[in-house]
């Protein structure tokens, strides 16, 4: 390196200063800083947001190591998917459960369907009551339906042959029908002992009272009619007619219906009385033997 002087002292420079060590003057040249090598990348200049940690180039993938050839069926048949699951076929074994579970139902729904029926039949055959009506084919009596309500001369009421056999009494239905029904009963007047003697149904009765409307029959006179039965006085007759038909020991139906004021008589189907009458507007239902004994069979009460 070529050695230089200050200009003003003649003295030498040191190596790397300004100012000359002997005169105090100022180089007049500055020494050049010595030069810096280039880097490839230089974080230091590189620009970037403050705040944020520089930058660092992802290292490159690392080499894959070669599969030997003797393993690499065993790889594809690792990465290759699974084949698609073939559907399980049913075995006969589970047909034949199926079968049996399918019929069991089946007969499930039959005997389901076979008991409302023949519920039904009993219902309407009038084995007890029910809130469509009151049916009783007379195979029991027992106190919880029926109740001697009055008595008379030699009274008797008792349960004969699958009838109910009444002479001189009015037993009464304890089903209570609402205001308007209808009543059907198979009546038998075995014997009359006097002759007015009657039998039949009488609707809307008051027990208390003994008021009550009566359908009689009174076969010794060959004669059908309504009467109104009251607590005193003579009962009115309310409609009468002759059915020559009727005869002592002869079961006939006999059909009774009050409905509001209107009363009406059916003998065997056909309509032999009918009334008004503004009075008795509600009651139970009784069947009644006077001066004659009779038997009484299946008996229906319907609501209108």
């Amino acid at each position: 390196m070529t050695e230089e002087n200050c200009p003003h002292c003649g003295a030498a420079y040191e190596e790397g200063a300004t100012f000359c060590i002997n005169c105090g003057a100022k180089r007049a040249e500055e020494v050049p800083a010595p030069a810096r090598e280039p880097a490839a990348y230089d974080e230091a200049e590189a620009p970037r947001d403050e705040g944020e940690p520089p930058e660092r180039p992802a290292p490159p993938p690392a080499p894959k190591t070669p599969i030997p050839e003797e393993e690499v069926p065993a790889r594809l048949e690792e990465e290759a998917p699974p084949p698609p699951a073939e559907p399980k076929k049913k075995s006969k074994r589970g047909y034949v459960i199926a079968a049996l579970v399918a019929g069991s139902a089946f007969l499930l729904a039959v005997a389901c369907v076979l008991v409302l029926y023949f519920s039904g039949i009993l219902e309407e055959a009038g084995f007890g009551a029910g809130r469509e009506g009151f049916k009783h084919d007379f195979a029991t009596v027992t106190a919880e339906d029926f109740a001697v309500w009055q008595k008379g001369k030699g009274t008797l009421v008792k349960l004969e042959e699958e009838k109910l056999k009444v002479r001189d009494a009015l037993v009464g239905v304890k089903y209570d029908p609402g205001l308007n029904y209808s009543a059907s009963c198979t009546i038998t007047v075995q014997s009359v002992e006097r002759g007015l003697g009657w039998a039949g149904l009488v609707l809307r009765v008051n027990p208390r009272g003994g008021e009550r409307y009566a359908f009689e029959i009174v076969p010794a006179k060959n004669i059908a009619r309504i009467v109104k039965i009251r607590a005193s006085g003579k009962p009115p007759v309310l409609a009468r007619a002759r059915v020559p038909a009727l005869r002592v020991g002869m079961p006939f139906t006999v059909k009774a219906t009050a409905s509001g004021n209107d009363l009406a008589m059916e003998i065997n189907g056909t309509v032999v009385g009918q009334a008004t009458d503004i009075g008795l507007l509600e009651g139970r239902v009784g069947l009644e033997a006077r001066g004659a004994t009779a038997y009484f069979d299946d008996l229906s009460i319907k609501p209108e």
